[in-house]
């Protein structure tokens, strides 16, 4: 089972110090392209990805503002550094609802070395089944490789709707709870057939209720998973 480790940071030399410390625990990270202070120097996050693409893989994002985005940037600033780490990167992550133009660059991305996720937030609540299976077709009908559902816990039987399209889906899904009651569908969801879950840094969540890679790891030896 796979855990993925976020790393954020403002500027390119704080990011690679948190992705190098990351790969220590797992060969997956992500970079969340959108906690640097923009403008951004291509070149120098282009380089970032190459080294550390030696080590591991890597999933590139510059998550928008209504998504959980840190820093805004526009929707072409976002496409050109998303489509140029395209040819390096093993994953690229953007929204369902990029805006426009959201096919054009996936297929775009396609043409190129990464893996396409392709994912949907929802910060307040979680919806019910049936509109998070809409999200997933329209997602694989998009053209992405693993669709990413986030929803919100508020109760603790939100876990289960997430984990029920986890285990029911035709194609990858990866699928859980944010806030003080998701910790659940975080841990399991790789076990009900996600390619991976995310955990953070020790004492780094980027996410409302994101756990540590040895909180993670540390619950599924307790619950004799793994």
């Amino acid at each position: 089972m796979r855990i993925c480790i976020s790393v954020g940071a403002a500027t390119v030399e704080e990011l690679a110090v948190k992705a190098e410390d990351a790969l220590r625990y797992t060969d997956l990270i992500e970079l969340r392209l959108d906690w640097l202070t923009p403008p951004v120097e291509l070149s120098e996050v282009l380089d970032l990805i190459e080294r550390l693409e030696r080590k591991g893989e890597v999933v590139v994002t510059i998550r928008r503002k209504g998504e959980g985005g840190r820093n805004s940037f526009s929707n072409e600033e976002r496409s050109k550094i998303l489509l140029e780490s395209a040819s390096i990167a093993s994953y690229i992550d953007l929204e369902i609802f990029f805006g426009n133009g959201v096919r054009r660059l996936v297929n775009e991305i396609r043409s190129r070395k990464a893996r396409i996720i392709l994912s949907y937030h929802d910060f307040s609540s979680t919806p019910g089944l049936d509109k998070l299976r809409k999200i997933v077709t329209y997602a694989s009908d998009l053209g992405g490789d693993i669709a990413k559902v986030i929803t919100y816990a508020n109760e603790p039987r939100d876990n289960l709707v997430c984990l029920q399209l986890v285990s029911e889906s035709k194609i990858p899904v990866i699928s859980f709870c944010m806030g003080r009651f998701g910790a659940l569908s975080r841990v399991l969801c790789p076990f009900m057939g996600s390619p991976f879950t995310y955990a953070s840094l020790p004492g780094e969540p980027l996410a409302p209720g994101q756990l540590s890679i040895q909180e993670v790891r540390k619950l599924w030896r307790l619950l004799k998973l793994k």
